[in-house]
């Protein structure tokens, strides 16, 4: 039932989005026209606000739509044989946002919500298997990334440790240290050949300096818990992975998925790694935006013709 009324939301949500555009259109073509009245400015910005509502509002019901159609940890595994990639992190991190840098920032409209550092990594992660974590307890639907199962408190480390002894892959997200990651790491490191685990330092500040401070803060809180420590810096990689003897390396995320799987990985297909909602959604949006741009450009053409 969830995901058929997350597939409607979906539909709900492209059709606002494409509502924007649609209710500026005509005032676009006025202006490019030059026969929007001159006393008309007010009108016009408070139509060009409507107009970013109601585009925000529809990529969120798309968000939520979409987080409503995502499986469950048992569902994922369940269709898929490959040993699964376990993502561990502090439920602090569930909302974590990559920063898209100074000029992306300066670019993005206000209405567009910043990627969640999880989502990316979920994405590039599933040509190595089924990406699959705890969830957090309480939590009314899961978030995008990595499929969750929701245990019990006293479960939860049995459910890793199960998981753990089939990963092909163990990925700690390397922001916040708590008693849980602790233990998650020491784990992690007792049980798991340092080729399957790996730690993920999202670009959180796109900064330099900001980064450095960040990565330094988690070294204190967390470094001590692998056998030959984390490396000097972090430079501008957001992964690191381990070498035979736990010699910790700066890496991409190509070069962690090699190093686990110890070789070259096939890339999924694009419509495989965003899935079915997703491609679904996207081609909709692409399709209404083009027919609504032909439409402009149309009249424009015609405006010109008859001028």
């Amino acid at each position: 039932m969830k995901k058929k009324t997350g597939a409607l939301l979906c539909v709900l949500g492209v059709l606002l989005a494409l509502l924007g555009p649609t209710i500026g259109l005509p005032q676009l073509t006025m202006f490019f026209r030059g026969t929007t009245p001159p006393d008309s400015d007010l009108a016009l910005v408070l139509l060009l606000l409507v107009c970013g509502l109601c585009i925000g509002a529809g990529l969120r019901i798309i968000g939520i739509g979409l987080r409503m159609q995502q499986p469950t940890a048992e569902e994922l595994l369940a269709s898929d044989p490959r040993p699964p990639v376990v993502f561990l992190r502090s439920f602090k991190d569930d909302s974590l946002a990559v920063d898209p840098g100074k000029k992306l920032k300066r670019s993005q409209p206000w209405f567009v919500p910043r990627s969640r550092a999880e989502v990316a990594l979920a994405l590039t992660m599933k040509c190595l298997g089924p990406v699959v974590a705890i969830g957090r307890p309480g939590e009314r639907m899961p978030q995008m990334g990595a499929s969750r199962i929701y245990v019990p408190d006293e479960e939860w480390q049995a459910k890793i440790a199960e998981w753990t002894g089939r990963a092909s892959l163990v990925i700690m997200m390397a922001h916040h240290a708590t008693p849980g990651t602790h233990w998650e790491i020491r784990h992690a490191v007792a049980s798991l050949p340092p080729r399957r685990l790996a730690l993920y330092f999202p670009t959180v500040d796109a900064s330099k300096e900001g980064r450095e401070a960040l990565f330094e803060e988690y070294k204190r809180n967390a470094g001590e818990n692998f056998p030959m420590g984390l490396p000097g810096y972090i430079g501008d990689t957001s992964m690191i992975r381990f070498d035979d003897d736990w010699t910790p390396q700066r890496a991409s995320f190509k070069e962690v998925i090699e190093h686990a799987a110890g070789g070259p990985v096939p890339k999924l297909s694009l419509a495989k790694r965003l899935g079915r909602a997703r491609v679904a959604v996207l081609v909709a949006l692409l399709l209404g935006l083009g027919a609504e741009a032909t439409l402009m450009i149309v009249i424009l053409i015609m405006s010109v013709f008859n001028s």
